[in-house]
């Protein structure tokens, strides 16, 4: 790991930046051809701004470069806000077919999954490291059962829900806390195209006695987007059979899915019912208070001090899930250090607006936020407005000023006339004063999340 990677608070290692762009790839449609060809690859260093990749000795690098480095250039500009200069070097031995198509080669040796939680599990997604919210909270606490007490309760346990709300997360971090827990349990992690992928390869090279050993041997299976089995037959039949011999076993079967199972209607009855005889949970989109949490476990694991304000800014703005927020978030930081500028809500502002998209300014008004802080606080719209003194009024009025200009479009002069004709200066002492208090009074911190939730919401 270099020191500037570090410093730009993207990824902890090349290794982790790496496994994110592997992560990207396999969601993108239509990029199985450049998943197969970096299948085994590794980021071995990133050095002078250039990101090394190390391929397998089933292809060259230059085939490698030709096929796959468009769309992995693409991938890291998306995760890092800038382009990274990328190179592929070849593995321990050179290949005999370096630029025999993959398509007319013979396929590789299906990798082998996880024979324990550490080998394909991300040490990023830990129960230590997930933000609880109202949104999760059953989810998690099903999962710390699970983990806790292998094949004892939930079993099998389904969590559902959309995009980026953290069920991979959970999944892996069930992984995670068994293996720590229990090190003799064999922990299988694996996606629904991995497992299918495996099944055909077993099947070409007639090794489905291998493949079934190593799957029903587990005594934990953790298989994230269980929707991509649907419609797949053959690898539907194996699933089940494999499922059903692991459940029969008295193993732990644990699945993620974007749907609940009675909304994939591909899928096989018999696999339905199997799924919906143990727990399933379904996992909503995190909450404002979740947002900001997660947006602080994001800027402590980077190792970086981010203004409260900031978080609160960017967590009201983007509501839809857990990776558009912290992408968002990456790529803020990102600008700050490329630009040298400072991490402020000016930033954010400038940075994020055509990235996620602004609330409109007729959604959110200061008269809103006005308004909203008043019904808060218990006290009237025209006391806060008037000349009062008091603390009273003086602290809704300061709070209001401050929310105002961290969620309206309405520059300084407008919110301070909208404050019976203050100046901007005022609206600036106000702001200053709410900011320099947020981080050591925990009362004011809470108001100020629940105003902006009420907002949001």
């Amino acid at each position: 790991m270099t020191k500037q990677l570090h410093i730009d608070g993207l990824f902890a290692s090349a290794e982790e930046l790496w496994e994110s762009v592997l992560a990207a790839l396999r969601r993108l449609p239509d990029k199985r051809l450049q998943d197969e060809c970096l299948q085994g690859s590794r980021a071995v260093r990133l050095e002078d701004g250039t990101l090394a990749v190390e391929v397998t000795n089933r292809y060259s690098p230059d085939f490698v470069e030709k096929r796959c480095r468009r769309a992995v250039e693409e991938i890291l500009e998306r995760l890092v806000g800038s382009t990274l200069p990328l190179c592929f070097r070849a593995g321990a031995e050179a290949p005999e077919e370096a630029d025999t198509p993959p398509e007319t080669r013979r396929p590789a040796p299906a990798p082998k999954p996880a024979s324990s939680a550490g080998q394909r599990l991300n040490i990023k997604y830990r129960f230590d490291t997930f933000a609880v919210g109202q949104s999760n909270t059953l989810a998690w606490r099903a999962a710390m059962a699970v983990a806790n007490a292998p094949a004892s309760t939930y079993n099998p346990l389904l969590l559902c829900g959309g995009v980026g709300v953290g069920k991979t997360h959970l999944l892996q971090a069930i992984g995670h806390e068994i293996a720590r827990l229990f090190p003799s349990q064999h922990v299988v992690y694996v996606t629904a195209d991995a497992f299918t992928y495996e099944f055909v390869t077993a099947l070409r090279e007639r090794r489905t006695d291998a493949f079934r050993k190593r799957y029903r041997g587990a005594d934990v299976l953790l298989v994230d987007d269980l929707q991509f089995l649907a419609g797949k037959e053959s690898t539907e039949e194996e699933f089940f059979l494999t499922f059903t011999a692991v459940q029969e076993a008295g193993k732990q079967i644990v699945c993620c899915s974007d749907r609940c199972p009675r909304e994939m209607p591909l899928l096989p009855d018999r696999l339905r019912s199997r799924l919906e005889s143990g727990l399933i949970v379904e996992i909503g989109a995190p909450d404002f208070e979740t947002r900001v949490q997660i947006l602080r476990r994001k800027a402590e694991a980077e190792g970086l001090e981010i203004d409260e304000e900031v978080l609160l800014f960017v967590a009201n703005l983007i509501e839809s899930d857990v990776r558009a927020l912290e992408g968002a978030l990456i790529k803020l930081i990102a600008c700050s250090s490329l630009t040298r500028r400072p991490l402020t809500c000016a930033l954010a502002e400038e940075t994020l607006v055509s990235y996620v998209g602004r609330k409109s300014s007729s959604s959110v008004t200061v008269e809103t936020v006005l308004r909203a802080t008043c019904d808060f606080y218990r006290v009237d719209a025209k006391a806060v407005k008037s000349k009062r003194r008091d603390k009273s009024v003086v602290l809704p009025r300061q709070v209001a000023m401050y929310l105002s200009r961290q969620i309206t479009n309405a520059p300084l002069a407008e919110i301070g006339e909208r404050f019976a004709g203050r100046d901007h200066s005022t609206v600036i002492a106000a702001c200053n004063k709410i900011k320099g208090s947020l981080e050591s009074d925990t009362e004011l911190r809470a108001a100020i999340e629940e105003i902006s939730r009420r907002l949001a919401g």
